[in-house]
């Protein structure tokens, strides 16, 4: 009677109570000895911590989130499936025929999160290393970090990189190929993977491409370099395409881009050039005359797309372009 009572006593006490367990050993201990005493602990302390497991996940989960997500690391660690989402949609976008292209709004790893650099106290120059981390183990990671090898921040930018391989992954069992955008607009400042400088820049580009490609094996990445600068630029060995992105006020002549398509070209040589983002879509005659043809343009969105009443792209130029001879 004194050992049901005991183990009823104890799940109740890591269900509903969350008493810690050094509380239940010691009782055991006293109550019926080392051995016995051992082995009705164990029993009803796995039990409770299973009832406890599933309390929480299928009853309490609505009262406890609101609590959890008020902390960052806990929402962040906990409930952000963002990379979950995305290949979903990735996922269902390639179904019904589409091209999938993914660039990568990496919210700071530590500190204030931000893809702004002045938004975030988040330093990239404070997680760089010459040390050759790109192909460990996470494991191997955390323990360079314990030694004192590395930093929180450089253990952070590893750890993101791996949940979007994660999310990348799944897109990739399925033969889903993918227009990978990551790092973009470095050279204007105004994101923190591009504010340290170029050299930062590099270093963090060397790290995502050699993780993605060797240590998480994924090869179904089209690599795009939005780096927006020659001396921003990577080896070419580590990219595919290269691209600009190029926005106009609404009351300017977008033409073919002319200038910016032969500078890129002069950049990157060898590469397919491309108009990652754009304020509306370029001229196609202004195109066919400067032979100025990006391989692919990706108008912005909001203001930006079919809307008649802000001036830049009219319901009539997508029909149009779409309909064109020029585009695919």
């Amino acid at each position: 009677v004194a050992l049901a009572l005991y183990m009823g006593l104890t799940i109740v006490g890591c269900v509903a109570l969350a008493l810690p367990g050094i509380t239940f050993a010691i009782a055991a201990g006293l109550l019926f000895g080392p051995l016995l005493g051992t082995i009705a602990c164990s029993v009803a302390t796995t039990i409770g911590a299973m009832l406890a497991f599933i309390a929480g996940r299928f009853f309490l989960k609505d009262s406890i989130k609101p609590a959890a997500m008020k902390n960052k690391y806990l929402k962040k660690w906990l409930f952000d499936e963002s990379g979950n989402d995305t290949a979903a949609a990735s996922l269902k976008w390639s179904n019904q025929g589409g091209i999938v292209g993914l660039i990568w709004n990496w919210k700071a790893p530590t500190g204030k999160s931000s893809i702004y650099s002045e938004e975030t106290d988040f330093s990239l120059w404070d997680a760089i290393t010459n040390l050759d981390i790109a192909t460990c183990s996470f494991s191997e990671i955390q323990q360079m970090k314990k030694d004192g090898l590395i930093t929180e921040d450089c253990e952070a930018l590893i750890r993101d990189i791996d949940k979007a391989a994660k999310a990348l992954k799944k897109l990739q069992s399925q033969n889903v190929p993918v227009l990978w955008r990551p790092l973009q607009e470095a050279s204007n400042g105004w994101y923190w993977w591009g504010s340290a400088g170029s050299d930062a820049y590099q270093w963090l580009w060397n790290l995502l491409y050699t993780r993605l490609t060797e240590y998480h094996k994924l090869h179904n990445l089209i690599w795009i370099w939005n780096g927006q600068s020659e001396s921003y630029t990577v080896p070419e060995t580590q990219y595919d395409i290269a691209s600009a992105d190029i926005y106009l006020d609404a009351t300017e002549k977008y033409s073919s881009r002319y200038e910016q398509f032969y500078g890129l070209q002069k950049i990157a040589a060898n590469k397919i050039v491309a108009l990652s983002e754009c304020s509306t879509i370029p001229d196609l005659t202004d195109s066919l005359r400067d032979n100025a043809m990006w391989s692919f343009f990706g108008l912005w969105y909001g203001e930006y797309l079919m809307d008649d009443t802000t001036g830049y792209t009219t319901r009539k130029q997508m029909i149009e372009a779409y309909n064109s001879n020029v585009v695919l």
